[in-house]
Parts: C-alpha cells; structure tokens; sequence
C-alpha cells in the first residue's frame, strides 16, 4: 500500500491514506527516504550484468539493453542484449530457484562443472552450446546466446564470464 503525505497551511501534513490506516501505520510508511523506495512491482534486473561489463565480455561497442520483469510483462527474457542495428545477442532470464530442475530436466546437453555447483549447457542438440543455466540460493539463470547465422554471438568463455558477474550480484 502506497502512503503519500501532503503539505498544508500551518506545516502540518495531511495523509492520502486509508482511513482504516492507524497512525503508526501511517508513520511507518511515510519514512524519510519513501521517494527512494522502487515502486511496487518494478523490478530492475541491470544490477546483475550492465551493457557496460555486456561489451567489456563480448568486444562489442555500442550494445544497449532493455530491462524488464519478463514476469509481469509477458516478455520472454528479463535482460535483452542488442547491437546497435537492434540485433539480439543475448538474453537473460532471471527465475525462481524452484524452476532449475524443469529448465535441467527440458534444456540440458551437458553439466557444467566450473564455477556453479548447480549448472548445464543446453539446449539439447546444441553444438556449440547456446544456454548456461544455473542455480544459486533460491534464484535461477538462463543465459542464451542468439545466433549469428550458424555461429553464436557469444562463445562459451563469454557466457561463462557473464553468468559469474550475474553469480557474483545474486
């Protein structure tokens, strides 16, 4: 519930809460620092890998990204990698960790046993691989390369890159 604090004549303020809203509720929710609070809902998935660290892995200048909650938006991957003429390199979705086993079970061509204790190269019939799932704590990541006609944009080195940055901010 989202609490807003109006200001009136007199320096004294005015709530928009519910009237069923106690005043210590109400206090609590309008804390000092309420603006810096993301809204309810939004995620922001670019803290885990940035289109900065993006073109330091891969060479490429120029790559944007779109941030999203492929959840609440219907979209397939939660960060979209692209070229500067819209081409998608990668993506990435970022699950709950309940979803590893179904993405293992569906996707997997091979364990990967780096850096993750949990991890797979997929997808099956893939060769070279363009998908490194892996679990840590209660969240699960699918890295995807796209292609680039027959060949991936990222090699396996840079995917591995990638998913140890993402690890690393988990």
């Amino acid at each position: 519930m989202l609490c807003f604090l109006l200001p009136v004549e007199g320096g004294k303020e005015v709530s928009s809460a519910p009237a069923d809203q106690t005043p210590a509720q109400h206090n609590q929710v309008a804390a000092p620092n309420a603006n810096l609070v993301p809204q309810a809902g939004k995620v922001d998935y670019s803290r885990y890998l940035s289109v900065e660290e993006m073109q330091g892995i891969t060479g490429r200048p120029n790559l944007s990204l779109k941030s999203i909650d492929a959840k609440k938006s219907g979209e397939a991957a939660d960060l979209t990698y692209s070229t500067a003429d819209g081409k998608v390199i990668m993506t990435v979705q970022v699950l709950q960790g309940s979803d590893y086993e179904m993405f293992y079970n569906n996707l997997r061509t091979q364990d990967y046993k780096g850096f993750f204790e949990y991890a797979f190269w997929g997808p099956k019939q893939a060769n070279p691989p363009q998908l490194l799932g892996f679990h840590k704590g209660d969240t699960c990541i699918i890295i995807e390369t796209k292609m680039n006609g027959k060949t991936p944009y990222l090699d396996p080195e840079m995917m591995i890159k990638a998913a140890k940055l993402i690890a690393s901010r988990l």
